[in-house]
C-alpha cells in the first residue's frame, strides 16, 4: 500500500511541473499561436489590401500617405513624414527572409528618388546581417507587425484566432498534466524513503520461497491444498493517446530527426535532417513497434530538401 510520503512526492512534483507548463502555455505559447495565426491571415490577403493595413498601422509612427503614393518606376510605395518622402517596401510572404541584398536594393531606391529614408516591412523575418546594413532603412518583421495591425482588424478576427489557440492549448494541457504525473511517479520511485511499500510493475508469483531451504539443497514447494492462490497482478497498458505522445518523444530524440507529429490518427509524419535511409527507418520502427495500439501506423518520412532523398511511406508492422 502506498504511504503518505510517496503520494506527497508524486503530487508535489506533478503540481510543480504541471503548473510551470501551464504558465508557459497560457503566457507564452498562446501569444505565439495567435501571432502565427495572425501572420497567416495577413498572408492570405490581397497585396493591395495588406499594404493599406501596413500604411494605416504606420500612421501611429507619424507616417501618412504621400500625394504621389505609388512610385511609377519602382514597386515601392511612397509615404510622407515630417514633410519628407519615405519609401515603403512590403514583403508579404510569411517565409520571406530579409537579407542584406533587400536592404541594399531599398537604399539604392532611396538615393535615386531623393527620399529621406525607407520602411522595409515583411511577414517573415529579418536576418541580423541585414539589420547591420540598415542605414536609413527601418525594418519591421512579422512578429512585430502583427500587434500593430491587430487593432485595425475586426474584433471577430482576433477573437477567432484566440479561440483557435485556446482549443489547441487545451489538448496540449491535458497531455502536459499526464506527463507531469508520470514524472512525479518516477521521481517518487527514486527518492521515496526506504520502507515505502511501492507495488512493483509486474508481479507473477505461483510459488513461495521456502525459508527453511539450506544452501545447496533444492526444495520443491507444494501448492497449498486449500486457500486462495497467490494473485497475479499486472499493470494495464498505457492509453492510446499516451502511447502516441511517448512515440513522438522517443522518435523526436533519435539522431537525424528534426520534428515529429501525428498528421492523422494513423499517420506519423517525421521531418528528417537528411535522407530517409534504411538505418533511419529501422530506428523509427524499433520505437513504434513497442506500442501495441499504434504499431501498425503508417510512417511518412520526409527528407530534408538539400539531401536529395525521396519521401518514404511505410508500415513497420501489419495486423
Amino acid at each position: 500500500m502506498l504511504n503518505a510520503s510517496f503520494i506527497g512526492i508524486v503530487l508535489a512534483v506533478a503540481l510543480l511541473l504541471g503548473g510551470g507548463f501551464m504558465t508557459y502555455l497560457w503566457l507564452v505559447k498562446q501569444r505565439q499561436l495567435v501571432v502565427a495565426g495572425g501572420i497567416a491571415t495577413l498572408a492570405g490577403m490581397r497585396w493591395r489590401e495588406f499594404s493599406r493595413f501596413v500604411i494605416e498601422a504606420l500612421q501611429a509612427q507619424g507616417f501618412d500617405t504621400h500625394a504621389d503614393e505609388h512610385n511609377p518606376d519602382q514597386t515601392d510605395l511612397r509615404l510622407a513624414r515630417g514633410g519628407q518622402t519615405w519609401l515603403l517596401s512590403c514583403r508579404q510572404g510569411p517565409n520571406t527572409r530579409i537579407t542584406g541584398t533587400h536592404v541594399g536594393e531599398l537604399n539604392n531606391a532611396i538615393r535615386l528618388n531623393g527620399a529621406a529614408g525607407g520602411m522595409l516591412v515583411t511577414l517573415g523575418t529579418v536576418e541580423p546581417s541585414a539589420r547591420k546594413l540598415a542605414g536609413t532603412v527601418e525594418m519591421i518583421d512579422g512578429a512585430t507587425l502583427w500587434p500593430l495591425i491587430d487593432p485595425l482588424l475586426p474584433p471577430s478576427v482576433h477573437n477567432g484566432l484566440l479561440q483557435k489557440a485556446r482549443n489547441e492549448l487545451s489538448r496540449t494541457a491535458a497531455l502536459g498534466w499526464i506527463g507531469a504525473l508520470v514524472a512525479g511517479i518516477g521521481v517518487a520511485l527514486l527518492i521515496a524513503p526506504k520502507g515505502t511499500d511501492v507495488p512493483p510493475a509486474t508481479v507473477n508469483e505461483t510459488n513461495i520461497a521456502n525459508p527453511a531451504a539450506t544452501k545447496g539443497t533444492a526444495t520443491k514447494v507444494a501448492t497449498p491444498a486449500s486457500g486462495p492462490a497467490a494473485p497475479i497482478i499486472t499493470i494495464a497498458p498505457l492509453p492510446e493517446d499516451q502511447q502516441r505522445k511517448h512515440v513522438i518523444d522517443a522518435v523526436g530524440a533519435l539522431p537525424g530527426v528534426d520534428s515529429v507529429a501525428w498528421s492523422t490518427r494513423s499517420t506519423l509524419q517525421i521531418q528528417l535532417t537528411g535522407p530517409a535511409d534504411q538505418p533511419q527507418v529501422d530506428a523509427v520502427c524499433a520505437v513504434v513497434k513497442r506500442y501495441e495500439a499504434i504499431r501498425t501506423s503508417r510512417l511518412h518520412l520526409q527528407p530534408s530538401t538539400d539531401s536529395g532523398g525521396s519521401v518514404r511511406f511505410l508500415q513497420c508492422a501489419t495486423f
